[in-house]
C-alpha cells in the first residue's frame, strides 16, 4: 500500500517555493495547470508559469512554453513563437525539443524561419541568470515526496 499523490497539496508547496523563485516549482505549477491535476485545467495559467521559468532559463519550461505555441494551447497557434523557445531548449540538448525543432524547420517558410531565428536570439538575450539544467520529471519529484513502502 502506497501513499496517494495529493496534487492539491503539491500545488500548495510548489506555490510557496515559487514565491521564493524556485524555478522547478514555477515549472511544476505550469504542469499542474496544463494537466488539470489538483487544479482545473487552465492553459493560460500554465503558459504564464512556464513563461516565468523560461525567462529565467529553465530548459524544461523553454520546451513546454514552445509546445504551447506549437499546439495552440492557451494561445493562438504560432510556429514562429514556438521556434523562438523550442530552439533554445534544443540547443541545450532537450531531446524532445530537437524533434519539434526539426518539424518547425520543415514547415516554416523562409521569411518566417528568419523571423523565428531572430526571435530565438532575442529570447536568449532576455533570459536572466543564464540557462538552468534539466531536472527529474514531475513523477520523479512526487516519488521523492512519498515515503518508501
Amino acid at each position: 500500500v502506497g501513499v496517494r499523490k495529493n496534487y492539491k497539496k503539491a500545488m500548495k508547496w510548489f506555490r510557496m517555493a515559487a514565491e521564493n523563485d524556485e524555478l522547478i516549482a514555477q515549472f511544476n505549477i505550469g504542469v499542474l495547470y496544463a494537466e488539470g491535476k489538483g487544479v482545473p485545467k487552465d492553459y493560460e495559467k500554465a503558459l504564464d508559469w512556464y513563461r516565468i521559468a523560461a525567462e529565467h532559463g529553465f530548459v524544461p519550461a523553454l520546451y513546454n512554453l514552445g509546445l504551447m505555441y506549437y499546439h495552440g494551447n492557451g494561445v493562438r497557434q504560432d510556429p514562429v513563437t514556438a521556434y523562438g523557445w523550442i530552439d533554445i531548449a534544443a540547443q541545450e540538448g532537450e531531446e524532445n525539443a530537437l524533434a519539434v525543432k526539426e518539424d518547425l524547420l520543415e514547415i516554416l517558410p523562409p521569411k518566417q524561419l528568419r523571423e523565428a531565428k531572430r526571435l530565438s536570439k532575442e529570447n536568449l538575450r532576455r533570459i536572466t541568470g543564464g540557462i538552468k539544467a534539466k531536472h527529474e520529471s514531475m513523477k520523479d519529484i512526487f516519488d521523492l515526496m512519498e515515503p518508501p513502502i
